[in-house]
C-alpha cells in the first residue's frame, strides 16, 4: 500500500565532488549522463569513468565527443551497441 511520498535530497555532481573530494568519479546514470556533461567536464583533474548510453534522443558518441573537446581523448574500455565506457585520467 502506498503511504505517501519520501522527501529525498538532490545533489549535483559538483556538490558531491566538492563535499567528498574523491580521486575517482564513476558515473552510470542510465542515459541521463547527457544532462550533466558540463558537470563532468568541471571535474577535470580527477579520474573520471562514465558509462554512456544511447537513448531515443541522444547518441553516446556525441556526448563523448563533447567531453573530448575539454578533457581530451578517453580510453574506451567497453563498447557495445548501446553502451560505451570511457575513462579520462587525471594524469
Amino acid at each position: 500500500m502506498f503511504s505517501g511520498w519520501i522527501d529525498v535530497p538532490q545533489y549535483s555532481l559538483i556538490e558531491l565532488v566538492n563535499k567528498h573530494n574523491p580521486d575517482v568519479i564513476k558515473i552510470d546514470c542510465e542515459g541521463y549522463e547527457y544532462y550533466i556533461l558540463d558537470e563532468i567536464i568541471a571535474c577535470k583533474g580527477k579520474d573520471i569513468v562514465v558509462e554512456f548510453h544511447d537513448t531515443h534522443k541522444r547518441r553516446k558518441e556525441n556526448s563523448i565527443a563533447y567531453i573530448e573537446k575539454y578533457l581530451g581523448k578517453p580510453v574506451i574500455t567497453s563498447n557495445s551497441r548501446g553502451l560505451t565506457t570511457a575513462i579520462w585520467s587525471a594524469k
